[in-house]
């Protein structure tokens, strides 16, 4: 309900047989609200995605009541306008379709919005018998639907290639320690092993390789072109 503003109650009873009787009607004033001289509204809009944004809205101690609405500019009949034109026709948008509260309002969430489109959150406080404060108008536009998806993609690319750096290096390990498990084999029985590990990722532009000596610690020898 309003502040200042006279309501009408409509009711009906019925008895244990289910008789109803006439209709009754109840006609009251809601007390007028306090305010101050300088009613003052922070509007704050944060988050914004392609389909909805977080608002907030605090008041001073001068406001009774406030006016908020979120528009979308869909028509684009705001694009060219001066700052003055566009907020005299958000005001009187604001009178028609805005929300009225008295409340402040914390990090709600404005939903359904239509992604790639420009829009424009208003609010108006009201202070005593009704004063008008400032008009707050914040302009934001919505990202598009495709940005969304390319963020998403870029994302699901990032993961295939983490997953593909780790499982090359998985196979990595597994060849070493296959190519480790061969050399112990082969010094085992006494042999000299011949080439063992590049020192590079690959042998044809290798240019030194490790051979092991029963006799003596590993020896890095030039590889013989």
């Amino acid at each position: 309900m309003e502040p200042n503003k006279e309501y009408t109650y409509y009711y009906v009873t019925e008895d244990a047989y289910g008789n109803i009787s006439k209709l009754g009607k109840l006609v009251f004033n809601t007390n007028a609200a306090e305010g101050g001289a300088t009613p003052m509204v922070v509007f704050n809009v944060s988050d914004v995605t392609a389909h909805s944004c977080r608002f907030s809205i605090k008041t001073n101690a001068d406001v009774s009541s406030f006016l908020y609405m979120f528009l979308g500019d869909t028509a684009e009949k705001f694009t060219g306008m001066s700052e003055t034109e566009r907020n005299a026709l958000l005001y009187e948008e604001l009178k028609t379709q805005g929300l009225n509260a008295i409340d402040d309002i914390v990090d709600r969430d404005m939903t359904d919005l239509i992604a790639g489109t420009q829009y424009y959150a208003v609010a108006m406080p009201f202070g005593a018998e009704g004063k008008e404060g400032s008009l707050t108008v914040i302009p934001f536009k919505t990202t598009s639907a495709r940005s969304a998806a390319s963020v998403s993609a870029a994302r699901t690319v990032k993961v295939k290639r983490t997953m593909t750096l780790k499982s090359s290096i998985k196979s990595m390990s597994s060849t070493t320690k296959s190519a480790s498990a061969k050399i112990t084999k082969t010094l085992m029985k006494g042999k000299r092993p011949t080439m063992i590990i590049p020192q590079s990722t690959s042998a044809k532009t290798c240019s030194e390789y490790r051979y092991f000596d029963m006799k003596s610690a590993p020896l890095l020898w030039k590889k013989n072109n």
